[in-house]
């Protein structure tokens, strides 16, 4: 893990985690930009099933480069947190800690590459960004949001140990989406005590 100025590391090692080795989290840099945008394109068709962002067409290389500049700002700000996930340095995924509704509340989202599902990338990443959240000063409760529909996806935070709360209302971006989102909740003292 390496620390920065601001109350998030900027990578960290997931190889401890996974038997598949060199993963890692760590923020991006435009130069990222082009990678980023072929590894989306690549998977569009089963990120556009569940994330809104992925829907028509993909934004162009100086959009990505854009995103990247104001990712990059919002950590610096200690607001949030986004990563690229990385084996061997090639990009197989995104993730991120973004401002919940309260204080002391993050979201969690992330994505895996089609190639790189359902191989235990996603659950390694989600806890590595458990441990990134109540690492700080800032995190008290994590939330992750997941479309109803989505049952592979709600494995995760089951697996976890999140508990689950009441649903929330969404919009439907695709025909397979419930437009319902199951939401589940880490609080850093349960955190605490699954770890210790």
């Amino acid at each position: 893990m390496t620390s920065t100025g601001t109350p998030f590391p900027s990578r960290f090692d997931l190889s401890d985690r996974l038997t598949k080795a060199q993963i890692e989290l760590r923020t991006l840099t435009t130069a990222d930009a082009q990678e980023f945008l072929e590894v989306v394109a690549g998977s569009q068709p089963e990120l556009a099933r569940w994330m809104p962002w992925a829907h028509g067409s993909l934004p162009e290389l100086l959009d990505y480069q854009e995103t990247i500049e104001g990712w990059q700002t919002l950590f610096d700000l200690g607001r949030e947190a986004v990563y690229g996930i990385f084996a061997a340095d090639r990009l197989i995924g995104g993730c991120g800690l973004h401002e919940g509704d309260s204080t002391g509340e993050f979201k969690i989202g992330y994505w895996v590459a089609t190639p790189e599902t359902r191989q235990g990338v996603a659950t390694a990443v989600v806890t590595a960004l458990l441990h990134i959240a109540f690492q700080s000063e800032l995190a008290d409760l994590v939330l992750i949001q997941i479309d109803r529909n989505n049952l592979l996806s709600q494995r995760i935070p089951t697996r976890l140990g999140f508990v689950r709360v009441e649903d929330a209302a969404g919009e439907r971006h695709a025909d397979e989406q419930a437009g319902i989102y199951t939401q589940w909740v880490m609080t850093r003292e349960r955190w605490t005590a699954m770890i210790t």
